[in-house]
């Protein structure tokens, strides 16, 4: 039969590499918390590092004198105007008769809109909110539906 093994202070068993008066789990506890540190700390500087490169952007050179600007004849128009829309648009709201500045602003729009693109034939439906994912599953189901 095996000799008894002789027992330190705390009940744990004489060379496992405990000391005496130490718990046998507050040393790694200890060693996981410092990394836990060290890797925190190298995740900031990594960050920090990473947030101060400058070899993502380049700064303008400030070199260039004023006469290599291109001629105004050369430079792109400062407004392109864009086509006026034509053809039908169909688009549901659901502001209703709320009154909100988000209704407003939806009208204001849309006289915009309309007085922009005169060819534009936009038809504006208002679809009470609660009813509105059911009218929009049922007009998809039938191959229909708004534009918006």
């Amino acid at each position: 039969m095996p000799a008894a093994r002789e027992l330190a202070p705390h009940g744990t068993a004489a060379g496992d590499g405990v000391k005496a008066g130490h718990s046998p789990g507050k040393g790694g506890e200890i060693r996981k918390m410092r990394s836990l540190k060290l890797a925190t700390v190298l995740a900031s500087v990594v960050m920090i590092a990473g947030a101060c490169s400058t070899a993502a952007t380049t700064a303008p050179s400030a070199a260039a004198p004023a006469s290599a600007a291109a001629p105004a004849s050369a430079a792109a128009p400062a407004s392109q105007a864009a086509a006026p829309l034509t053809g039908s648009l169909t688009l549901w709201e659901a502001y209703g008769t709320s009154g909100s500045a988000e209704k407003s602003a939806f009208d204001a729009i849309i006289a915009d809109l309309k007085t922009t693109n005169p060819d534009l034939k936009l038809t504006v439906l208002d679809v009470p909110f609660a009813n509105l994912f059911t009218k929009f599953e049922t007009a998809a189901a039938a191959g229909g539906g708004p534009d918006l």
